[in-house]
């Protein structure tokens, strides 16, 4: 998408808090991609979130960091809320500076994603003897293998071009994964659509009927075809933030009670 689309949808998204009461301390469990969140956020003290970002992190890793830490980071919050943005790091690897798919077969990669998924939200969960944590599973933004290969003065970028297919398909499958999980295992949680923002409509070929197909703009929005850039990093945080809002809030009881006193008067009059 274009500067002006991300300028504009910055404008529209909101993050309110007047007039609720917080009742759970959103935590953002993440690799690299929270780091490039939390640089551009400048009020992190109207949502208290506490940003835990691991480059490099794969699920296994986390999932160790949580069973050994995450009770300690947080124990001073009575009530917490994680939200997992992991998975880049388990889709592809590091292979000297250039990144490359780890699976081949999609279905292998399916597997290992959605039971490294399970063992996080269960870690997560015992995490703490009392209020038990909440969780959300936040979907991975697609990105590319010729993009980030390019960025990093690989001598033949495009051939990774047949992998970012499959990297695509992999992406799409593994955020099914996470809308299920979200909805069955997670009390109906939400994730917004980061790939969205990603999109650009063009036009189908001369002389066919024109068909909307979405193309990833990621030299446009991306650092490095993985990472985002400024403006939209702060686009995925009010993203983020907006459904912090909605899980971790409540309205405040004065608030409640000047409703249901401003509905009284209503009816007297």
């Amino acid at each position: 998408m274009t500067d002006s689309y991300i300028r504009r949808s910055l404008r529209q998204i909101k993050i309110q808090t007047s007039g609720l009461q917080q009742k759970y301390i959103p935590v953002l469990l993440s690799d690299s991609k929270g780091s490039y969140i939390k640089r551009e956020v400048t009020n992190l003290d109207e949502l208290k979130i506490e940003f835990i970002s691991q480059s490099g992190s794969r699920l296994r890793d986390s999932i160790l960091w949580v069973r050994n830490n995450l009770h300690k980071r947080t124990k001073r919050y009575k009530n917490i809320h994680v939200y997992v943005w992991l998975g880049n790091c388990d889709i592809t690897a590091k292979s000297g500076r250039y990144l490359n798919l780890r699976f081949q077969n999609t279905s292998s990669i399916i597997k290992y994603i959605k039971d490294k998924l399970e063992d996080i939200i269960l870690a997560i969960k015992v995490s703490r003897k009392k209020n038990t944590p909440r969780v959300t599973l936040l979907e991975i933004p697609h990105y590319s293998l010729v993009e980030y290969n390019s960025s990093q003065k690989h001598p033949e970028p495009r051939s990774f071009y047949e992998d970012d297919i499959k990297l695509s398909k992999q992406i799409d499958s593994i955020n099914s994964v996470i809308r299920q999980l979200n909805t069955s295992a997670l009390d109906n949680a939400r994730s917004p659509r980061f790939s969205l923002d990603l999109t650009r409509p063009t036009k189908g070929h001369k002389g066919q009927r024109a068909k909307a197909r979405s193309h990833y703009n990621f030299k446009h929005v991306y650092v490095d075809g993985e990472h985002p850039n400024p403006l939209l990093a702060k686009l995925w945080y009010q993203r983020i933030g907006r459904q912090m809002v909605f899980d971790c809030f409540t309205k405040s009881k004065k608030h409640r009670h000047r409703h249901r006193k401003s509905k009284n008067s209503k009816f007297e009059n």
